[in-house]
């Protein structure tokens, strides 16, 4: 009688156990099947997301001729600095430099204007600011403006165009012609390495820094 019920006891322990074991590998399996669907789910929304960064950041900002980011979705662009923050900082060193140059720019013409008597000044007057090359362009006076083949310099009077073209020649060698030069010069390095950072950035196939986008969670 006694072995009976041991037995029994054991076969009823035993049945548990089975159970026990069953429930848990079913659990296992489902969990698993579970973290591999959301898996497979998060790295289509990556691939996605990273499609997008291409096609509505990268894409339109490759284009533009003075790399700067203008037609580009704006939420897309600000979470570069989730994914790709050196973009994000070649970006912040252009638009710095630029802003030098324009700054420089803008007060020397002020000037140039005001002690000229200029009427008009045109985009390429930088150019005889800062480019070397420009003695093979000998500019010449016509109708009240300062030319040179084909584009137009400044407005005014022709005594006075006259003085700023030989006013021109002197600040060719004047530290802030020299300091022109050099922002331009810094201006093309870092466009070239935004360049090259951004055709990288459209070869690569896998996102990173996804953790903390908002875009993918």
């Amino acid at each position: 009688m006694v072995n009976i019920t041991i037995s029994n006891t054991l076969d009823i322990t035993h049945s548990i156990i089975q159970l026990l074991i069953t429930i848990i590998g079913t659990f296992i399996a489902v969990y698993g099947s579970i973290l591999i669907f959301r898996r497979k789910e998060g790295e289509e929304r990556k691939k996605e997301h990273l499609n997008r960064i291409k096609q509505e950041v990268l894409k339109p900002w490759s284009e533009n001729d003075n790399l700067e980011p203008i037609l580009v979705n704006k939420s897309l662009f600000e979470d570069l600095n989730n994914h790709f923050p050196t973009l994000i900082e070649f970006n912040k060193k252009l638009r710095s430099l630029e802003d030098s140059k324009k700054e420089i720019l803008n007060s020397l013409i002020a000037q140039f204007k005001d002690r000229f008597k200029l009427k008009e000044v045109y985009p390429h007057f930088e150019f005889y600011l800062f480019e070397p090359e420009r003695e093979y362009f000998k500019p010449r006076i016509e109708n009240d403006e300062l030319r040179c083949p084909g584009f137009i310099i400044a407005k005014g009077s022709k005594e006075k165009l006259d003085e700023l073209s030989k006013e021109l020649d002197r600040t060719l060698n004047k530290p802030v012609s020299k300091e022109l030069r050099s922002v331009k010069s810094e201006i093309q390095k870092v466009k070239e390495e935004l360049k090259k950072e951004i055709e990288f950035v459209q070869s690569i196939e896998k996102l990173n820094g996804s953790s903390i986008c908002e875009f993918i969670k």
